[in-house]
This record gives C-alpha cells, structure tokens and sequence, in this order.
C-alpha cells in the first residue's frame, strides 16, 4: 500500500496480462471506451439542460443546488475511501471484497439516516423550508451508492470500462428522461430530484447486474488495516476537495439567494460537464493501469507522461474553446435568458485549465498508494481555497469565481512540489508540458476569438463550428513551428491510432 519498492505480490484474478503490449491495449481499450461512454454522456447531459433551462427557473436550480451540495459531501463520507482502495490494492481477497462491500453498505445507511435528521437545521439555516423535504428525499441515495460501491470497484479492477461506461450512458440516459417528463408534468424543482433519484437507482441495478459477484458474510480474520487507512486518508482528500469545490455554492446562496446561484450553478455545470463526463472517470483507468506498473520507473513515467498529453491535448481543445466562444455557447444551450452565466463561465474556466493540469499528479498519488501524502498536500491547498472563496463571498458573485480561479491554480504548483517530495517519479516534464500545452492553447483560443469577431460572423452555431476549426489551424501551426508542441501532438496522435486500433 506503499508506494514503489521491491516486486508486487501477485495480483488477485482477473488482473490479466502484464506484458508491455497487453497492458497498453487493455489500457487504450479502456481509455476508448471510457472516452466514448463519456462522449455519449455529454450529449445526453447537455440535452438535459437545454431542456430543463427552459422548463425550470434559475430559482429551481439554486434551491436543489444547496441540498445537492450538501448530499454530495455525505456520499463522501459513505464512500469512505473504499472504493479506490480496492482498486488499486496490489491483492484483495474474496474475503476482504465482501467486507468492504458490508462496510460501504453500514457506512451508507448511518449517513442516510443522519442527513435526514440534519436536513432540519440546514432548512433553517438557510432559511427555506423547502430545502428540508429536497435534502431529506436525496438522502435515500447514500443507501443505493453504498450497496454499489464495491460492485463498481469490482468491475473498475477487472478492467471492465465498458460495462462501466454502460452503466453510465444508460443510468443518465434514463433520469434525464424522468426530470424531463417531471418538469413537463408541472413538478418544478421536483424534477431535478426526480433526475438525480431515477440515475442512481437504474445505476446501482446494472452494476448489480453486470458484476456477477455476490458479496459474503463479514470475516473478522480478514486483514482490513490497510484498506481502511487508505480509505481513510482519500475520504479526507476527497472531502477536502468536494467541500473546496462546493463552498462557492453555499456561500453565495447564504449570501445572494437561490436566484444568483442559480446562475452561478449554471456557468459552474457547464465548467463542469467536461470535466466531469471525460477527464474526471480518466482517474478509473489511470489508477487501474498505473497501479500494476508502479514497480517499473521508466514504463510508469511514460504511460503517466502519455495520459497526461493526452488529456491535456483534448480538455484544452474543448475548454479553450468553449472559453473563446462563451457567448454563443450559452445561447445555443440555455438561451439568451442566461446571458448572466458567460462572464462567470470565462472567470471559473482558469480553474478549469488548471484542474486538468493537476488530474495526472492526482493518478499518480493515487497509483502509488500515497494517499497520506496526498491529504497532506490537500491539507494545505484546499483551506486555503475555502478562505478565499468565503472572503469573496462577502464582495460580489463575481469576486467568488475569481476567488475559486485563484485558488485552483494555486493548488497546481502546491501539488508538483508536495509530490516531488513523496515520490521519486520525475515531475519536471510533466510541470513544464503543462505550461507548454496552456500557452499553446490560450494564443489559439484568442487568435480564433478575435478572428471570429473581426469576420462578423452572426449565427451563434458558425461562430462556435469556424472558431473551433481555427483553434485547430493554429495549433497546428504552433506545432509546426516548435519542436515540443509538435512532439506532443505526434505523441497524441500515437493514442489516437491505438484507440483506432482498438475492437
């Protein structure tokens, strides 16, 4: 549980072939199909809320903003760490599986049952009765996740991605259609709750199904102490993290009300779809490769330098773009009834940048089992955005997003520098990639920004489609001409094929 050093035991079944070229295609094989689980989800997520904007208020979406926020804090504590813990655990016996499976179950039942008592002080701490039925109603899911986590893990550490995308695809596929035929029907708010009720439950039955395992009864001779401490100490980065990323929330909604927020919401979701739908579930199959090399130095920094100009190459297309194009964007998605949402989109996509830039410090923490070093480094990094977010919380809205901008990209050279010191994998080529990659990407973003404006292109749809080509055409020629930027674009394409490559 570690970190490198000596030969790994043997690993449990269903680990597979760990030969160079069986784990790079099983890795691509897993990349690909994540990568396109996640496509298809963004198309189905961004038909969710270009709908529901124009079936619901701002007001809506602000008032189940705060019990969401809130649910999402104790699906941490039900988690417990658990689940990566059983993922990149070197050996994990059917005994230990059952275990964590009554863990995760206990843990999530004692945390529905307390959000529900605390749903009353937090209605009258914010001082809206309606958010205690809403938290109360959401608090039903601890008890659905818990049931699910380790058959997830389960699959996430045979490698199965494409049973896991599935899940996905299908469980958001069919809330969305149930909010939608919510928000029709006249439910308000109600929809959105309906949504989030109707994916976790469809979710939880298709891993139940697709697993083909079922859990034993708790042996108390099975050794635990290490899984449970390295739950542990990623349940205290993730809470960290979770509640660094959700204080700009709860802070303005205490401060401006549901309606602000509910702009705020908005232009944070749209940050957050990409994150969310493509480069966040690239830590599942990071984690899983990265874990059965961390014995090899020089395979483990290639596959980790590779992931990370991967991602990087087509999380800065896509948020540079959306960054350039803010405006159209939004009115093609919401409407131009949420005009409010561009400016704040522009300012909390720094954080955006950043937070791409990180995820592969992230996987290898997490690959080398230095969760400790991990919460230690969130410690620091994850107060220190909270007080800022909560001081700008006093100024403006606008001052929150910068406050959350800052301090994202505070936490990026944090990070290097606390790996650096934990881990003996080199991080300078990583750290100068990154400042590589974004200089690349934001003079394209603002060359094809600029370009599209001084054309007077007036359709919302051709501004997005010609700025976006543009964007390209200048990174390439960036490419052309700098011999680095031209490597990594080689070395992204390299993937591409592989993925090509892939049944």
């Amino acid at each position: 549980m570690s970190g490198r050093g000596g030969r790994r035991p043997g690993s449990s079944a269903g680990d597979g072939d760990l030969t160079d070229s069986g784990l790079a295609t099983r890795a691509s094989r897993g990349a690909a199909v994540t990568v396109l689980g996640q496509v298809m989800r963004i198309v189905v997520q961004a038909v969710g809320v270009t709908v529901l904007a124009r079936l619901l208020e701002p007001d809506d979406f602000g008032l189940v903003a705060i019990s969401v926020a809130i649910v999402g804090a104790g699906e941490i504590i039900r988690d417990f760490g658990l689940s990566m813990a059983a993922v990149q655990a070197a050996t994990l016996t059917q005994g230990q599986r059952s275990n964590l499976f009554w863990l995760n179950s206990g843990i999530g039942i004692v945390t529905m049952c307390l959000v529900f008592l605390a749903a009353w002080p937090i209605g009258a701490a914010f001082g809206d009765q309606r958010i205690v039925l809403v938290t109360q109603t959401l608090s039903v899911t601890f008890l659905f996740n818990g049931v699910g986590s380790q058959f997830r893990a389960h699959l996430q550490r045979g490698l199965a991605f494409g049973w896991l995308a599935l899940c996905e695809v299908a469980a958001l596929s069919i809330g969305v259609t149930a909010g939608i035929v919510a928000a029709v029907a006249g439910s308000g708010y109600w929809a959105i709750v309906v949504q989030q009720l109707t994916q976790t439950l469809t979710a939880v039955s298709i891993l139940l199904l697709a697993a083909r395992w079922l859990p034993g009864r708790y042996r108390r001779q099975e050794p635990m102490g290490d899984l449970v401490r390295f739950g542990w100490h990623v349940m205290g980065y993730q809470f960290l993290t979770y509640a660094s990323k959700n204080v700009d929330s709860l802070a303005i909604g205490a401060q401006f009300g549901p309606t602000p927020l509910g702009y705020y919401n908005r232009a944070f979701q749209l940050l957050t779809v990409p994150l969310n739908q493509l480069a966040n579930p690239m830590i599942r199959v990071a984690v899983a490769v990265l874990s059965r090399l961390r014995d090899d130095q020089a395979r483990y920094s290639q596959y980790l330098y590779a992931g990370q100009v991967s991602l990087m190459s087509f999380m800065l297309t896509l948020l540079v773009g959306l960054v350039a194009f803010a405006e159209p964007f939004v009115n093609i998605l919401l409407g131009s009834g949420w005009s409010g949402t561009v400016h704040l989109f522009q300012i909390l996509s720094i954080a955006g940048i950043f937070q791409i830039a990180s995820y592969p410090i992230l996987w290898a923490f997490m690959s080398e089992g230095l969760a400790k070093q991990n919460l230690q480094f969130s410690l620091i990094a994850r107060p220190l955005l909270i007080v800022m977010v909560v001081s700008g919380s006093f100024v403006s809205v606008d001052a929150v997003a910068w406050a959350y901008a800052g301090g994202t990209a505070l936490a990026w050279p944090l990070g290097l520098y606390w790996f650096s010191r934990s881990s003996t994998t080199p991080i300078a080529r990583l750290a100068i990639h990154s400042v590589r990659s974004i200089a690349t990407f934001g003079i394209a973003g603002c060359f094809a920004h600029y370009a599209v404006r001084w054309a007077g292109i007036e359709s919302d749809l051709l501004q997005c489609v010609t700025g976006g080509l543009i964007l390209l055409l200048v990174v390439a020629l960036i490419g052309i001409l700098v011999r680095p930027v031209r490597r990594d674009l080689l070395l992204t394409a390299h993937v591409v094929r592989k993925f090509r490559k892939v049944k």
